[in-house]
């Protein structure tokens, strides 16, 4: 199995698009009330389902960034003038949610959410 951007970007969409109404409602409500706290939770719930789809793969950060990134870029629809900024501003707010979680619970927390799943 090849861990690239591709194949966790379809894990989300496969995941997040057909099994998850919770992430479709959180996802559809940043059209009309875009909060920075909905889109941190929606992160946090893409980041671990990452972390379970990797187990113990490594070299594959990037990857799992971009996947995420890309992810949201697309599932996100805002009006057009926001759309020119959502990708960056989406890039910063998976690196700042990861950069905490790291921060508050070791480089191993990726592990952690592993074993209780």
């Amino acid at each position: 199995m090849k861990f690239d951007k591709k194949y966790f970007k379809e894990e989300l969409d496969k995941y997040f698009g057909e099994k998850d109404d919770a992430i479709k409602e959180k996802i559809a409500s940043l059209k009309d009330d875009f909060k920075i706290t909905t889109l941190s939770l929606i992160i946090y719930d893409c980041a671990v389902l990452i972390e379970h789809l990797a187990g113990d793969v490594a070299n594959v950060s990037k990857e799992k960034r971009d996947a995420i990134v890309e992810f949201l870029d697309e599932s996100i629809e805002l009006n057009w003038v926001l759309e020119k900024f959502d990708g960056f501003v989406i890039g910063k707010a998976v690196d700042e949610i990861i950069d905490l979680l790291n921060t508050a619970h070791g480089k191993e927390w990726a592990g952690k959410v592993r074993s209780i799943l």
